[in-house]
């Protein structure tokens, strides 16, 4: 789907190859940060993620640009039931060695969603990826996402950094 707030097809193709090639060594590099901007904080800021996402066990919870599977981890850890969507196929490989309980889609968010994932999530949650996006493309994709919650007096937790 091409709107306003999808980059064209070549700009969307960098951005894969870039995170397909990046996965190889995403970890390793939020281990060498040193302080450096967007991960300065990274585990700090996964950690307040959580907390403010107040999950229970056996909670369902969709993790909207999974990575490697970092933020997930934690959800699984509190005996969640996580699924995880990603654009980047070698992200999700990645995911799917450190997390196999976890259920992955390999969709963009900003086209139309997959009907791989199966509603309804008791909280959605989202960090280092809506900074990618133009402020439409953001009110689009969060927008959509509510309508995968269990009722919208279910939080949502996005973790959007102060550079978005």
């Amino acid at each position: 789907m091409d709107d306003l707030t999808s980059p064209p097809n070549n700009e969307r193709a960098d951005r894969v190859q870039l995170f397909d090639t990046w996965a190889q060594h995403y970890d390793d590099s939020l281990a060498s940060t040193d302080g450096d901007f967007p991960f300065d904080g990274y585990e700090r800021i996964l950690d307040e993620v959580v907390t403010l996402a107040g999950v229970r066990p056996g909670m369902r919870i969709l993790d909207l640009g999974i990575g490697t599977g970092n933020l997930a981890r934690r959800f699984v850890q509190q005996d969640c039931e996580i699924w995880g969507v990603d654009f980047s196929t070698e992200m999700l490989a990645k995911a799917r060695v450190k997390l196999p309980q976890v259920h992955l889609v390999q969709a963009n968010l900003l086209a139309g969603w997959p009907a791989d994932i199966q509603p309804p999530f008791d909280r959605i949650v989202s960090a280092y990826v809506l900074h990618e996006f133009t402020l439409e493309a953001k009110i689009d994709v969060l927008c959509r996402a509510t309508q995968y919650l269990v009722s919208l007096s279910t939080s949502c937790t996005w973790k959007v950094s102060a550079h978005s």
